[in-house]
């Protein structure tokens, strides 16, 4: 099935298929798929045909050192603004992840998601979620124990334009409110997604939020067919 066929959530659900049973490759490592569509604060799942009243990531998943990540998924990113809603999106995301994250949520989501409710594959792997994660890396991995956890951002999609390398470069490096306030000189905040994005990413930043989680920087990860 060709990517460009497709629309955003059935690509999510082809991705689904794809990396539940063998994991989700990236920059040499193997991420283990922990859960999707997770709505924070809530940490239950969003499905349009029951609730999609929160915020929510497109896939979550644990690396071998134990540390989460947040995935956020687009199809080809063209143009400026495109790229740094993205950028915007998938940060606030994890801020809010970190911030509402406790261990028994994410085991909650894992099972939501496992149970097949949600119009998506139920995981067919036996035992208990660490039993689960320990057969996928080969050795025990624990999920993070402390609240406000760090979390890894990576940015899938299918393609991009060409000022993508350079405007993550700069979003990477640069300081996040120096780099938020230009955004809002920049671009329309209130009228469309990618300016509602940027703003409130500004006002998620300007209130007593924890940017330390974040410091990692965004990855990129290009999806193939």
């Amino acid at each position: 099935m060709s990517f460009e066929s497709i629309n955003e959530w059935q690509l999510q659900e082809v991705l689904t298929d794809r990396w539940l049973p063998t994991g989700i490759e990236h920059q040499g490592e193997s991420l283990f798929l922990l859960a999707w569509e997770v709505m924070f604060d809530t940490w239950t799942i969003n499905d349009n045909t029951k609730d999609w009243t929160k915020p929510s990531i497109d896939f979550i998943a644990l690396d071998e050192s134990g540390t989460l990540v947040c995935i956020e998924l687009k199809r080809r990113i063209a143009g400026r603004k495109s790229v740094w809603s993205a950028l915007a999106q998938v940060t606030r995301r994890a801020l809010l992840m970190s911030a509402s994250y406790t261990p028994e949520k994410l085991r909650r989501a894992h099972d939501l998601c496992g149970s097949g409710e949600h119009g998506r594959t139920a995981s067919a792997s036996p035992g208990s979620l660490e039993e689960v994660i320990e057969n996928h890396f080969g050795t025990k991995v624990m999920l993070p124990a402390s609240p406000n956890p760090p979390i890894r951002r990576v940015l899938a999609m299918t393609g991009h334009g060409p000022s993508l390398p350079g405007i993550v470069l700069s979003f990477n490096t640069a300081p996040l409110d120096e780099t938020l306030a230009q955004l809002m000189d920049l671009y329309s905040t209130n009228s469309d997604h990618g300016g509602r994005e940027i703003r409130r990413l500004a006002e998620l930043v300007a209130s007593d939020v924890d940017l330390g989680v974040v410091a990692a920087p965004v990855e990129l990860l290009i999806l193939t067919e």
